[in-house]
């Protein structure tokens, strides 16, 4: 082999290394990377992040400040900043539901599950009557009644149609469904960093583009384009306004070239 040839070569070799390996921009931190992370959310206050993968063992929750990562035996989702809803499968029992305390790791006893179809009337006003916190999704008016007493006799009302008629009298919190809108408008409320000095906007053409502007002109600071056939999924800002948290997925035969990543674009100022 001539020398030529040689670096032809080792240039070829170069160049598969380099495009099979994920490489971040300057102003793009990957915060997890996994073989699969089939679902996250960050936590309302944007100080903290879960996600998971297809196993009961593969779930995990970032302290985001400090960067201290917790493996979890169990599926999380946010119920307020501090209480995560954690669920698991047990074969013999089928699905347990229990809370996590996010800073001591103290687990609940599992919730008890009443049909709200079997319970009579004067059963759920009791249980809604004794309750000390009541939770539901938000932005939804079907789904799921999240009872929490102090003594760890929780419960979990499903099958209800009509959250609005039942809580009716009843004080309750909400907790944020798990979705992860990108803002296309300027200024739109979920864009909008916490200090309110930034918003934030992703575009999806061929290429999908993620944006963060500055409120008082309007400039854009710093954005983050992907390659072809590939779209951007929002997680949200993070508490100190330093960036947005999302995630990168191919479309079609695309995705299984795109790396499992969730990342975080920044402030450059942050």
């Amino acid at each position: 082999m001539n020398f030529q040839k040689r670096i032809q070569l080792i240039f070829l070799l170069l160049v598969i290394g380099i495009s099979g390996c994920s490489l971040a921009p300057k102003d793009v931190e990957i915060v997890a990377a996994d073989r699969d992370i089939r679902y996250w959310e960050l936590s309302p206050d944007g100080n903290a992040l879960v996600y998971g993968g297809t196993g009961s063992e593969e779930n995990y929750l970032i302290d985001l400040p400090s960067g201290e990562k917790q493996k979890i035996d169990c599926s999380l989702s946010w119920l307020n900043d501090e209480m995560l809803l954690c669920r698991r499968y047990n074969y013999e029992v089928g699905l347990q539901i229990t809370t996590l305390d996010r800073n001591v790791f103290i687990e609940s006893a599992p919730f008890n599950e009443a049909d709200i179809n079997t319970l009579s009337d004067a059963e759920l006003n009791e249980l809604l009557a004794n309750a000390e916190n009541i939770f539901r999704m938000a932005g939804s008016n079907a789904g799921y009644v999240y009872i929490l007493n102090a003594n760890s006799t929780n419960y979990v009302i499903t099958g209800v149609k009509d959250l609005d008629s039942i809580l009716f009298n009843h004080p309750y919190k909400t907790f944020p469904a798990r979705q992860f809108y990108c803002p296309q408008d300027a200024l739109d409320e979920k864009g909008l960093s916490p200090d309110g000095m930034y918003y934030y906007t992703a575009m999806r053409q061929r290429k999908s583009v993620l944006s963060i502007f500055s409120v008082s002109d309007n400039e854009k600071v710093v954005s983050f384009t992907t390659g072809e056939a590939e779209f951007i999924e929002c997680g949200g800002w993070a508490g100190d306004s330093s960036g947005v948290f999302f995630r990168v997925h191919g479309v079609a035969f695309h995705a299984p070239e795109v790396p499992a990543e969730i990342m975080k674009l920044k402030v450059p100022s942050k």
